[in-house]
């Protein structure tokens, strides 16, 4: 049958850990300690070279120690808004995707002191790996409250799929469960969900 199997199944490593009490730890595993050549160091103090010589050496010093703080310093902006992130959405380790609530990029990029598009290139492409499983980073940034749309989930699975109920009767219930919503946001939410 694999000659006619056309998923392919994608291995995902997450890069970031969060256990029950919500503790981040990054995984930097893969990325082995950077030092710069103590060769290139002595051949830029080296008078006895050509001063041509010493420049060169001195210019691969100064560019190994910049990207080295830079590896450091993508690091600790990378712990910092994972920890923003996943500090701000407690409710998904207790109750999962009902537990998220509104968080932009933006907030936490002002939070951690950093710009937007850091925070985007930060979480992009970064699972989280959590007691509820391993989510994309991307996942706690959410643009409305997850607990409602959640319940209109309820609602709608616990409906029999033969019998159409009109999004009024829907937004009656939802507003009787605590969750206000408009006939409008049902409508639109029902088709994002599939039913």
């Amino acid at each position: 049958g694999r000659l006619y199997d056309r998923v392919e199944n994608t291995l995902v490593m997450p890069d970031v850990f969060v256990n029950a009490k919500g503790e981040v730890r990054v995984d930097q595993g893969d990325i082995p300690e950077l030092r710069v050549s103590q060769k290139y160091v002595e051949m830029a103090k080296d008078h006895e070279l050509d001063k041509e010589t010493r420049d060169f050496a001195a210019d691969r010093v100064r560019r190994a120690r910049e990207f080295r703080e830079a590896l450091i310093r993508r690091k600790e902006t990378m712990v910092e808004i994972a920890e923003a992130a996943i500090g701000h959405q407690p409710g998904f380790l207790e109750r999962g995707a009902a537990g998220l609530k509104k968080l932009t990029m933006s907030e936490v990029a002002k939070e951690v002191k950093c710009t937007v598009a850091n925070v985007s290139r930060a979480a992009a492409r970064k699972y989280v790996k959590t007691p509820r499983g391993t989510v994309p980073l991307r996942k706690f940034f959410v643009l409305v409250d997850q607990e409602p749309i959640e319940k209109l989930r309820e609602l709608l699975a616990a409906r029999p799929a033969d019998k159409h109920v009109s999004d009024i009767v829907i937004a009656e219930e939802m507003t009787k469960a605590g969750y206000k919503m408009a006939r409008r946001t049902v409508a639109k939410y029902r088709v994002k969900l599939g039913y």
